[in-house]
C-alpha cells in the first residue's frame, strides 16, 4: 500500500478524465520534491518510448522501486521540482516520465513539461509575494520579443545577478512585491513577465496569472 498522496491524486484525476490543466496545477501545488534515479555513469536515468527519450522521476521512493525492472539505478536523489524540470528542459528534446510502470504513470513531452514548469514557477512566485528584479534608479530593464514587451524577473538574488550580467545592465538586484512591480508593468504596457530570458527554460507569465499574483497575501 502506497502512502503517496500525489500518486493517488494523479490516478483520481486521470480516472475522472479531468483536464490536463487541473492535473498540472495539482502537481505544482503538492509535488515539491521528486525522487530521481541515477545510473552507474552518475547521469539521470532515462528510458526510450517510441524512439523518444524521457528522464524518469517519481513522486515517492516506493513508486520508484517499481521502475527498477526498467532501469539501472545506482542511486536515488531527492530534487526540488523547479531544479529537476529546469535541468530536463535544458537538455535536447527530452521529456519526462513520472512514476514509470505504475498505475499513476504520466508521460510529459517537452511542451507538457513546459506547461508544468510554468505552473510551478507561478506557484513559487505567488508564495514569495514578489520577485527579484533589476532596478536602475526608478526603471526596470524590459526586453522586446516579436513585438511583445516583457518584464524580467528572477526567483533568487543569484539568478538576478546572472540576468543583469546577461543583459549587460546597470542597477541593483532588489526583491519587489507584486504591488510594487505591477504599476510599472502597466505603465510601460508590458505583455508578460519573463523568467530565465534567453535560456531553454524561458517562461512567460501573462494572463490569467497576473491578477492572481497581484492578489497574493504573502506580500
Amino acid at each position: 500500500m502506497y502512502n503517496d498522496k500525489v500518486r493517488n491524486k494523479i490516478i483520481e484525476i486521470s480516472k475522472n478524465q479531468r483536464n490536463l490543466q487541473e492535473l498540472l496545477q495539482m502537481l505544482s501545488r503538492v509535488a515539491m520534491i521528486y525522487y530521481c534515479p541515477y545510473n552507474s555513469e552518475n547521469s539521470l536515468s532515462k528510458v526510450k518510448v517510441d524512439k523518444k527519450e524521457y528522464v524518469v522521476m517519481a513522486t515517492s521512493k516506493e513508486v520508484l522501486i517499481k521502475s527498477k525492472q526498467f532501469l539501472n539505478i545506482n542511486k536515488i536523489a531527492e530534487i526540488d521540482a523547479i531544479s529537476i524540470i529546469r535541468n530536463i528542459l535544458r537538455m535536447e528534446s527530452i521529456g519526462a516520465i513520472i512514476n514509470l510502470g505504475d498505475e499513476s504513470q504520466l508521460v510529459l513531452d517537452t511542451n507538457m513539461l513546459k506547461l508544468l514548469y510554468r505552473e510551478i514557477i507561478v506557484m513559487d512566485l505567488y508564495m514569495k509575494g514578489g520577485a527579484f528584479v533589476i532596478q536602475n534608479n526608478n526603471d526596470y530593464p524590459l526586453v522586446e520579443v516579436e513585438g511583445a514587451k516583457l518584464f524580467n524577473i528572477a526567483l533568487t538574488e543569484d539568478e538576478g545577478k546572472e540576468l543583469k550580467e546577461k543583459l549587460n545592465q546597470y542597477g541593483n538586484i532588489i526583491f519587489k512585491s507584486w504591488k510594487e512591480i505591477f504599476p510599472y508593468f502597466i505603465k510601460t504596457q508590458c505583455n508578460a513577465l519573463v523568467y530565465n530570458f534567453s535560456k531553454k527554460d524561458k517562461i512567460l507569465v501573462g494572463e490569467p496569472y497576473l491578477g492572481w499574483l497581484y492578489d497574493s497575501p504573502f506580500q
